[in-house]
């Protein structure tokens, strides 16, 4: 409904649509909703803000703050900004500016790319022995990057984050909290040397910062007091917008009760300035304490009601629409949802502690997609009437209405061309009218990918950090083949494939038997064929940094026994085929 009256309101005035039929004449001009390109006007340019005689944010010069504290002999810094060449110009203004103390130690509040990413430019600038800090879980916590299920994670993040989009009106834009620098889906991570263990204080170039362990934002998330000074840093558990308990991107270690508790563990502190993750700090006392309020209060709220529809029974869409929030929170200027939407939050939450299974019995045994949809069509009457209802409903703003029906069509392969071109033009019209920077980026994401104007393929191809790589044990790092493995390929096959590293003296053997992987050490089957390499090239390979071709070619792997088995056994999996 917020689609269609939205639609209605801007149709004359930033939507060009004509007659309802596909090509060229139905187009959508791009434009940005007024409330985003407030937030994006707002970030301003990139700017040194002091908050206390020792602490100085970084504001704007990314996506997420970087933030100095000056100590008697040297420099303390928390997180690093997402782009490497972003923390470069932050650590550049702050000697210009402030101080040209060295560095001495790099704090981060979570792992999260936006909060890590740029760290090295922090080595470069200290030098490699910089002590790094980080609670304890954070290896658990970065070796998801790496893990079974990081191409999921990435391709969703990429979508959210709109890394693939142009930058501009018509595509990706500013959302407020900083400026995103990243363009690289790759980065380079720098392991903590440092593991916080439990609430400490740690006495760094003379200051006292106390770090507090919250799982929260993730498994790692830390919560920072500097006593002296009396500023708190928040991390991502109060960032300005409405409190993230989830996301679509579906993160397991995110822990919702964990916002709660470290927003009430920052209220119980005297405090002065708040210092979040994103946007500009919150100075004052009472400013500080009256934004905690609110977060708070919506955190609770979100939980309480999700959890409350979930013990009523409700379904999954019946949760999302009854879980509002009461108009003194949903008219605070800090609460809004143009970050995450308040219904993809409740969902999340819904789906961590509820399931898939929403109650209806029906659904345990629903038709397939493509099935429902040619059943749907019939019911209309039709592929053609189907169309029509679904261009009648993009001239009138309705356009969940049009993309939803193009959708049936799509799934049926029927009116394939009109209906790919309708749909995504009901998606960017969304885009276009959303106040949220993550709907946005997702549906203008998906709209020039159906087009065949953006290749997403380049998110499930993102190169993985090899400083994570090594930190595998041999078990883990063969676990990320088998989801390579695609059964079509191979459901009459037994192949065995010894890998033998080289610079480990070590052997190790994957099969390959009628559609499943299995790994051993030295055990099973004698391998039809072996491959030579290091540990190292596997790695660079698993981590989408070199291709098997490329390996071969270039003697960093060598075939012992027959070399079509070999291109046989690559056949099997998503991307490794030589052909």
């Amino acid at each position: 409904m917020r689609f269609f009256i939205v639609g209605l309101l801007l149709a004359a005035a930033t939507l060009a649509t004509s007659a309802a039929t596909a090509g060229p004449e139905r187009e959508v001009t791009p434009s940005v909703h007024p409330e985003l390109q407030h937030l994006a006007d707002r970030s301003g340019e990139p700017r040194m803000i002091q908050v206390s005689p020792r602490v100085h944010v970084a504001f704007a010069y990314d996506f997420a703050n970087i933030t100095f504290i000056e100590g008697d002999d040297g420099v303390i810094v928390i997180d690093a900004g997402w782009a490497k060449d972003a923390a470069a110009e932050a650590i550049a203004a702050f000697q210009k500016q402030v101080s040209k103390k060295p560095i001495v130690a790099l704090v981060y509040s979570h792992g999260h790319a936006d909060h890590v990413g740029g760290a090295a430019a922090f080595i470069e600038a200290a030098g490699p022995n910089l002590a790094v800090y980080a609670e304890k879980s954070w290896k658990e916590y970065q070796l998801e990057r790496v893990g079974p299920s990081a191409t999921h994670f990435v391709v969703r993040a990429v979508a959210q984050m709109g890394l693939l989009l142009p930058v501009g009106p018509e595509g990706r834009i500013p959302t407020g909290g900083g400026r995103m620098r990243a363009t690289s889906l790759g980065f380079r991570y720098v392991p903590a040397t440092h593991a916080i263990d439990g609430e400490t204080e740690l006495q760094i170039a003379g200051v006292r910062i106390v770090a507090i362990p919250m799982p929260s934002e993730t498994s790692d998330q830390l919560l920072f007091w500097l006593p002296d000074e009396k500023v708190a840093f928040a991390g991502d558990i109060a960032a300005g917008a409405l409190p993230i308990l989830s996301t679509p991107r579906a993160e397991r270690t995110r822990v919702p009760t964990g916002f709660i508790d470290g927003i009430e563990r920052l209220m119980s502190l005297p405090l002065e300035t708040l210092i979040a993750g994103h946007n500009p700090p919150v100075v004052g006392r009472a400013e500080a304490l009256d934004a905690l309020t609110q977060y708070r209060d919506a955190a609770q709220f979100i939980y309480d009601q999700t959890m409350r529809a979930l013990n009523r029974n409700l379904s999954l869409e019946q949760a999302a629409q009854a879980v509002r929030l009461p108009p003194h929170l949903a008219n605070h200027p800090l609460l809004q949802d143009h970050y995450h939407r308040l219904p993809w939050v409740v969902k999340g939450v819904y789906s961590r502690f509820g399931g898939w299974f929403q109650g209806d019995a029906a659904t345990l045994n629903p038709l397939e997609p493509q099935e429902e949809a040619e059943r749907m069509i019939e019911l209309a009457g039709g592929a053609d009437r189907i169309l029509e209802r679904a261009q009648s409903a993009f001239k009138e703003g309705d356009y969940p209405w049009s993309a939803q029906l193009a959708g049936y069509l799509i799934r049926t392969k029927t009116k394939l061309r009109k209906a790919v071109a309708l749909k995504a033009d009901a998606l960017r019209a969304m885009a276009y009218a959303s106040d949220s920077g993550n709907e946005r980026n997702y549906m203008l994401t998906q709209a020039l990918a159906m087009e065949g104007k953006l290749d997403t393929s380049r998110a499930m191809r993102a190169p993985k950090p090899l400083e994570l790589m090594r930190m595998l044990n041999t078990r883990e790092l063969f676990r990320l083949v088998g989801p390579n493995l695609d059964p079509k390929r191979c459901l009459e096959d037994d192949l065995t494939v010894g890998f033998d590293f080289t610079d480990l003296g070590e052997e190790h053997r994957y099969t390959v038997r009628r559609g499943v992987g299995h790994y051993r050490a030295r055990s099973g089957p004698e391998p039809a064929v072996r491959v030579k390499l290091s540990r190292e090239t596997f790695e660079r390979i698993l981590a989408n940094r070199l291709s098997w071709s490329a390996a071969l070619e270039q003697s960093k792997a060598v075939v012992s026994g027959p070399a079509d088995r070999f291109d046989h056994f690559l056949s099997f999996f998503d991307g490794w085929s030589q052909n």
